[in-house]
């Protein structure tokens, strides 16, 4: 997802946010059998399309998630969601384990 949504139909009740998971594409090398669909990893990163009260800042709980930001989060949690064709999770605040952030331009870590 190239742009970053301003308005997302499905509006998360509460301190929830709703999020697109990033599947990891799988390498493929010489002699490499990539597994299954079934097999493979659960997501645990994901773009948020749209946040409730209170991660939006309008609080003074927490930190405020903007839509749009990558996060990281733990595998098996959120409720899946399908809105016009788009699988999505609802998640809540506590499972929200990081937000990926771009790097300083003097940053040590150039690459995670």
């Amino acid at each position: 997802m190239d742009e970053q949504p301003t308005r997302f139909r499905l509006r998360p009740y509460g301190r929830r946010l709703v999020v697109l998971p990033i599947e990891e594409s799988p390498t493929v090398q010489g002699g490499v059998i990539v597994a299954p669909e079934h097999v493979r990893e659960t997501p645990t990163q994901g773009q948020v399309l749209a946040v409730g009260v209170g991660l939006d800042g309008t609080d003074e709980e927490g930190i405020p998630i903007a839509v749009g930001v990558t996060v990281v989060y733990a595998k098996y949690t959120g409720t899946p969601f399908t809105i016009d064709g788009v699988e999505t999770l609802i998640l809540e605040e506590r499972e929200i384990l990081a937000v990926i952030e771009q790097p300083a331009a003097r940053s040590p870590l150039v690459q995670l």
